[in-house]
């Protein structure tokens, strides 16, 4: 066995993931936390889940289960060989009482992994498991391949080596993603250069007018979330044979054309909240980007933060027309290296004081105003069944993973299991009840109203050409 690094770096984006509430850096944490519920078929035990933590840092150890942040050096440290398994017991805890499991889930995700500094927490109730990671230690990538890992210790340990993740690989500094192409890279700094220019003149402009960077006459409501804010969760289960119907809708939606899935949830659920009200006719659709689609040739794995997002905005109405954009603008953002472009700002403010880059994140968190165009974010994760699906006969398909709502009013996770669809949807209730997420999720009752938009569109053309061809005969009859 390889010799495990004493500590580990955090990369420039990871401190973004660990901002301090007030000046004690021993203190409450701002919640960014993911989290994952998932059923057993079977009661589980504290012993199973400890003995496969033991078992999955015998093979994985670049999983990290064993490494804690110090919070003073922000480093990543190794526990002590002879406090392994007292470390391990105080990251397992059996769930008490008989609270919806929706609403342990949503206490869960309000704060971060306890004690202060541990990576990952895990919970059990019969048969229900809860896990919970710190988003300093990783994305939806770590969250996917650590459950992957801690189901195969739990349920077939004979089977770990099978995994794909062979090569203990603990870090990968980013700057390496940029320039691992010279091309991509130049072009990054060079959008950076840009970036940065024109924040600087932006800010130089409204200290010489005295302009405010609020918007004139439109009320700025803040909705900051701190540690234990009330957190919402929510899920939801398109079957088998409603999902097949889903997956043909994107033939029906535009004519001639098949949408994308992710392009027909999203404006599907921008419509949907339209009429609730809570959505105007301008949108902004944020599309999840991993970076290490950046590094096709790279198959070492990284449990690394290395996740970015495009938006999208639009005030089109022809749903058509929408998917379009949304495919263009992504394509080209994503050509263009612009989801690379944060990574040389993150670490060049990385090399500010440590308490002037906490004040600012920290401003920034207490102060963020609420974007009434961008109100929700879909994450969709495609098929998981390569990642889940030899253990189906432990686990129930009704799975479920998610991220603290912090930015965004609602947070919404898609992906489909054994050929059903699965929502997960964590939210802020002081901005949208429980029975609302519940009807934006039903895909199975209530009627597609991309379908209605489609239908008024085209009744539309059809009565502007009549209207067209009568005034046409009405010239010809003159």
């Amino acid at each position: 066995m390889s010799i495990l690094p004493e500590t580990i770096p955090l990369n420039c984006i990871d401190r973004v993931f660990l901002i301090p509430e007030t000046e004690d850096i021993h203190g409450s944490y701002f919640p960014v936390t993911i989290g994952r519920l998932t059923y057993f078929k079977s009661q589980i035990t504290k012993q199973q889940l400890l003995d496969a933590l033991v078992h999955l840092d015998d093979h994985f150890p670049q999983l990290r289960v064993r490494y804690r942040v110090n919070v003073e050096t922000l480093k990543f440290e190794k526990v002590p060989d002879a406090e392994r398994l007292s470390y391990f017991e105080s990251l397992i805890e059996e769930v008490e009482g008989d609270d919806d499991p929706d609403d342990v889930m949503a206490d869960l995700i309000s704060y971060n992994t306890m004690p202060l500094g541990s990576l990952y927490n895990f919970r059990f109730r019969n048969n229900e498991f809860y896990l919970k990671i710190h988003h300093v230690a990783g994305d939806g990538r770590l969250l996917e391949s650590f459950q992957q890992a801690m189901m195969y210790a739990i349920f077939m340990p004979e089977k770990l080596d099978s995994l794909p993740y062979a090569d203990k690989k603990f870090w990968i500094p980013l700057y390496k993603v940029i320039w691992s192409n010279p091309l991509m890279g130049m072009a990054v700094m060079a959008r950076f250069a840009l970036m940065a220019t024109t924040r600087a003149a932006k800010l130089l402009y409204r200290r010489v007018s005295g302009a405010s960077s609020k918007t004139k006459n439109t009320p700025q409501e803040t909705f900051p979330v701190t540690s234990r804010s009330k957190m919402g969760f929510a899920t939801a289960i398109i079957p088998p044979e409603q999902m097949n119907r889903v997956k043909k809708l994107r033939r029906e939606v535009v004519a001639g054309e098949k949408i994308s899935l992710n392009n027909l949830l999203n404006v599907e659920l921008a419509l949907r909240l339209k009429k609730m009200g809570y959505l105007g006719q301008r949108v902004t659709y944020t599309i999840p980007v991993d970076v290490r689609r950046y590094m096709p040739k790279d198959s070492n794995f990284y449990p690394s933060n290395l996740a970015s997002q495009i938006r999208v905005t639009t005030d089109s109405s022809d749903i058509g027309e929408i998917c379009r954009q949304i495919t263009s603008e992504t394509t080209r953002a994503f050509y263009s290296f612009a989801p690379l472009t944060g990574i040389p700002w993150e670490w060049l403010t990385g090399l500010l004081p440590r308490k002037m880059y906490d004040r600012m994140h920290r401003h920034h968190r207490m102060n963020a105003v609420a974007d009434p165009e961008r109100f929700f974010i879909l994450s969709n994760m495609g098929s998981v069944d390569r990642i889940h699906g030899d253990y189906k006969e432990f686990i129930h398909p009704n799975q479920h993973g998610t991220l603290a709502a912090t930015d965004t009013a609602l947070l919404i996770i898609f992906a489909t299991i054994y050929g059903q669809g699965s929502w997960t949807a964590s939210y802020d209730p002081r901005r949208i009840s429980k029975e609302e997420v519940l009807e934006l999720l039903d895909f199975n009752t209530q009627p597609f109203l991309v379908l209605q938009e489609n239908e008024k569109e085209n009744k539309a053309t059809v009565e502007k050409i009549d209207a067209q061809a009568f005034q046409n005969n009405k010239v010809h009859s003159l």
